[in-house]
């Protein structure tokens, strides 16, 4: 099946893996010149006691680099793909905690304290299927995909993500409780 949507090719692997290392890098690149404002975005999240957060705030953006810089340069690809999907997860894991709470009015934060992007359901669908193609990335080998990478990695990515689903799939498709 991925043959036939082109996706077992190299140059369509290569493709996604750039457009990640880019997004990666936009995001770092908009947070680096400004942490003191990602820091207050990171603290308005709530899920990370202060101090935790302020090294989250300064820790990320340079993270984030890493893993654009490895993955556009192609260099230890399968590493950064994996740290990719690592950041995702928790990006999703904050997200989602916050739509739990109906607290939707907060700024994102993705691609700096400046973005006037607001954390809501369609992040975590962006986010998850931007965590597929970090996989796609991380379990493509020169010889095609390899097997043992692909159930290493994607069921408990693919697991982690519906878990942090759950909540809004619940909230949004439940029906309101009548007294």
């Amino acid at each position: 099946m991925l043959q036939v949507i082109g996706l077992q090719s190299p140059p369509a692997i290569s493709l996604v893996r750039i457009a990640l290392g880019v997004v990666f890098l936009v995001a770092a690149a908009g947070k680096l010149p400004n942490q003191r404002r990602f820091f207050l975005v990171v603290m308005a999240y709530r899920v990370l006691p202060r101090r935790l957060s302020r090294l989250y705030a300064h820790v990320l953006p340079w993270a984030e680099a890493v893993v654009g810089v490895v993955l556009l340069f192609d260099v230890a690809t399968r590493i950064g793909a994996i740290l990719a999907v690592v950041l995702l997860v928790s990006f999703m894991a904050a997200i989602g905690r916050n739509i739990a709470r109906g607290r939707t009015g907060l700024p994102c934060g993705c691609f700096g304290g400046g973005s006037h992007q607001q954390v809501s359901s369609s992040l975590l669908v962006r986010n998850s299927l931007l965590v597929l193609l970090a996989l796609l990335v991380a379990i493509y080998d020169s010889d095609g995909f390899a097997p043992h990478a692909a159930y290493l990695l994607s069921f408990p990515a693919l697991a982690l993500s519906s878990i942090i689903l759950f909540p809004f799939v619940r909230q949004r498709f439940t029906p309101p409780r009548t007294f």
